[in-house]
């Protein structure tokens, strides 16, 4: 049964998601043509054309700011779609005839977080491709070997740890996201007539713990890692490599930690507490 749910919710979510895609993809195409097209322009200083050099740099510049905030705008709606389809179909207007499938509450959760890791996965892939293609025809002009040394002396750690845990935080956050999302609808859904309000409060609320949660144990991590400064008396990039991959495997497992706990808040409302009226 969850593979048909996993059909059924891919399908209603590419008629959102295929669209904005798309748009990103020309978008980018047109960034990188004309971000191209501008380097030659800055380059040429024939005096006939220095009008039009001029104009189309300016035109570079432009729409390479639009590319940038049409990244931004990609990610909020991804999560925009994300949350408006699971509220929709597992609280609102379409809830229930979500709820009248012969199915459990956890296997509907399931199908919706599956689907939202695989778009936001796609949205991280396309933006990684996208500055690539910036790259291309350029990799050689990049000093990669001082870029390399530079960042293992000022971190501590090679490009590779760094990349790492990057790529895990990455992935977790791509289910510990839509599980916070969720969690905050089902205990907003407890709200009664309120329910669009409650979710709000409830994901303020969450969200400004966990942020409570996260300084706290950064400000303690600092306090140890200054303390061992001025026990030796000098700055070792260990001491810096050893803090920045402590925080790392905190979040890591606060995220894990916390997603568990959003989807058994989640299942509980959804299974115990669920009220179409």
């Amino acid at each position: 049964m969850l593979t048909k749910l996993l059909k059924k919710d891919f399908q209603a979510t590419a008629r959102t998601f295929l669209p904005m895609i798309l748009g990103f993809v020309i978008v980018s195409i047109l960034a990188k043509i004309l971000f191209e097209v501008g380097i030659m322009s800055a380059l040429y200083n024939d005096s006939y054309v220095s009008d039009t050099n001029e104009f189309m740099v300016v035109s570079s510049v432009i729409f390479l700011v639009l590319y940038f905030i049409y990244i931004v705008a990609f990610f909020i709606m991804t999560f925009v779609f994300i949350v408006s389809d699971f509220y929709k179909t597992m609280v609102g207007e379409q809830a229930y005839l979500t709820h009248t499938l012969p199915v459990k509450a956890n296997t509907l959760i399931a199908s919706k977080l599956i689907i939202a890791i695989f778009w936001q996965l796609v949205v991280y892939l396309l933006v990684f491709l996208s500055f690539l293609l910036f790259l291309v025809g350029h990799m050689p002009q990049i000093p990669w070997p001082e870029m390399l040394t530079d960042f293992n002396m000022t971190l501590g750690m090679t490009m590779g740890e760094y990349a790492s845990f990057m790529i895990a935080c990455i992935i977790i956050g791509t289910f510990s996201s839509p599980l916070m999302f969720y969690a905050s609808i089902a205990i907003g859904h407890l709200f009664g007539k309120h329910k669009i309000m409650g979710a709000i409060l409830s994901y303020l609320g969450i969200y400004t713990v966990m942020q409570i949660i996260c300084t706290v144990v950064m400000i303690a991590f600092g306090y140890s890692f200054t303390s061992t400064l001025i026990r030796t008396n000098a700055v070792n990039t260990n001491f810096y490599s050893s803090f920045l991959s402590s925080y790392m495997w905190f979040a890591i497992i606060f995220s894990i930690v916390t997603s568990v706990i959003f989807y058994f808040i989640t299942n509980f409302v959804m299974s115990k507490k669920l009220n179409l009226e």
